[in-house]
């Protein structure tokens, strides 16, 4: 597959930070600014010699933000590819702020199957800092409601209900609210119990309100297996849409490069 002009650009700026052999944009390897937006750009890109640019940018980004960012864009691309990186990524450190894992956890979350659950589940410990744990919970619960309707789909469901019953005693604030966005749409009759007694202990307004709503929503759940059909005309919009992002960032990276 052949990239769009725009994408061809973009790759040139990388230079040999995104595989190629030329020089890049003048001073492309201490620019890490610069690296990012070209990983989001190449996340708008059809799948092709992007694939390997970003696979590149990923093992020789300037720093966790610019690596995290092109995985990201990666997974928008060719999937499988993102989630073979994002696994690894799960076994190294977790970089500036967990940035690493912050981004791998993501892409189990939207490509991942149920082997990955136990691969997330460190992630999803009370010990672990909250922001992590929340991107855990919520990456977990996907794959999990991805599962056929039925015992494959409880099995999946009920350790990642586990750990985000435990989150409910989270000092932070928005870990709770994770935790409880997670419950609404894995928890189970044992995780209305829980709530009930959590939102009893609670003296925040707003957490009250989301534990009612998500014990609402346990009750009433109606199972459905996940479907990928789409629409066709939705997509084309989307596309059209994404060529004209791609177009704009292209002219931001030629401001960038003219600046003196």
């Amino acid at each position: 597959a052949l990239l769009w002009p725009a994408d061809r650009h973009l790759t040139t700026a990388l230079g040999r930070l995104g595989g190629g052999s030329g020089a890049g944009a003048p001073g492309i390897e201490q620019l890490t600014a610069l690296q990012s937006a070209i990983a989001r750009g190449l996340g708008k890109a059809p799948e092709g010699p992007a694939v390997a640019a970003l696979e590149t940018l990923h093992a020789r980004g300037g720093n966790v933000v610019v690596t995290g960012q092109a995985l990201s864009s990666l997974s928008k691309v060719d999937g499988d590819a993102a989630l073979r990186l994002a696994r690894g990524d799960l076994k190294r450190g977790g970089g500036y702020n967990n940035h690493r894992w912050g981004h791998a956890l993501g892409v189990l979350g939207e490509h991942g199957d149920v082997k990955d659950l136990a691969r997330m589940a460190r992630f999803r410990a009370p010990s672990m800092d909250h922001g992590t744990r929340r991107g855990a919970l919520g990456a977990s619960a996907k794959v999990a409601n991805r599962e056929p309707v039925g015992k494959a789909r409880d099995a999946a469901r009920e350790g990642v209900s586990t750990d985000a019953e435990a989150s409910l005693a989270d000092l932070n604030l928005r870990g709770v609210q994770g935790a409880i966005g997670v419950l609404n749409s894995v928890g189970d009759l044992d995780s209305v119990k829980k709530l009930q007694a959590a939102r009893s202990a609670s003296t925040i307004p707003v957490v009250r309100d989301a534990m009612t709503r998500a014990i609402e929503a346990i009750r009433t759940r109606k199972e459905k297996d996940p479907t990928n059909k789409e629409d066709e005309g939705e997509l084309t919009a989307q596309v059209k849409k994404l060529a004209e992002q791609l177009d704009a960032l292209t002219k931001e990276l030629e401001d960038l490069q003219n600046k003196p």
